[in-house]
């Protein structure tokens, strides 16, 4: 059977998980709630307090499954993470290269210009599906000139402040993406530590998610 990327998220506080032969098993007071064998996941997040039994973390470890705790509110606890894979003498490549200043700096460029490729081309999108807005047109004329920027940076400090820029523009017009509910979503800047409204909550819980999706690929 084929994996296609699943996460399973259990968010039910009181919920337990243990294992069942080949499958993972999600309780509340002893009650069988969900199962599912551990062959059709990738990785589970739960939110809460209750835990897993070390069965159910041997499983996932055995699978290459992730498993990672968050707290009810969804900051991050823990990732449970089994014995270190791979090849031995890459990995000393690797953290050999991380030395390397200007290896470092070239790499920086790619991430920060593949995430401002990405921004530009959600707000194209919009423009495509919802017609002509200026504001929005104007940042993406923007991030087109930024990421030039970006790739011509001549140390981390400028490299961080042109990311910081096309961040800005971005989130300048983020608000012309939300097109239903506008006043129960209103959305005037990013912030964070703690957000501040109910779209910056769900941006950081999101974040949140997608880093330790990272951490997990770059671990294994």
């Amino acid at each position: 059977m084929r994996k296609l990327l699943n996460t399973l998220y259990v968010t039910t506080p009181e919920a337990y998980l243990s294992k069942d032969g080949l499958n993972v098993v999600v309780s509340v007071d002893i009650e069988e709630l969900f199962r599912i064998p551990i062959m059709n996941v990738e990785s589970i997040v739960t939110f809460g307090y209750m835990g897993a039994s070390p069965g159910m973390m041997k499983l996932c470890m055995d699978n290459n499954v992730a498993l990672s705790f968050m707290t009810p509110q969804g900051r991050f606890i823990c990732r449970v993470q089994g014995a270190t894979r791979g090849n031995v003498l890459l990995r000393k490549k690797q953290y050999s290269l991380s030395e390397d200043k200007n290896i470092a700096l070239h790499m920086a460029k790619l991430f920060i210009t593949g995430k401002v490729y990405n921004t530009r081309s959600i707000l194209q999108r919009y423009i495509r599906d919802n017609g002509t807005d200026e504001e929005v047109e104007n940042v993406i004329k923007q991030l087109n000139w930024r990421k030039k920027r970006i790739m011509q940076a001549e140390n981390m400090d400028i490299l961080r402040g042109e990311e910081g820029y096309a961040a800005n523009a971005y989130f300048d017009v983020f608000s012309h993406l939300i097109l239903h509910q506008k006043d129960d979503f209103p959305f005037d800047g990013r912030n964070r530590r703690p957000p501040k409204d109910e779209v910056n909550a769900m941006l950081s819980f999101v974040y949140t998610l997608i880093a330790n999706d990272v951490a997990q690929h770059l671990s294994r």
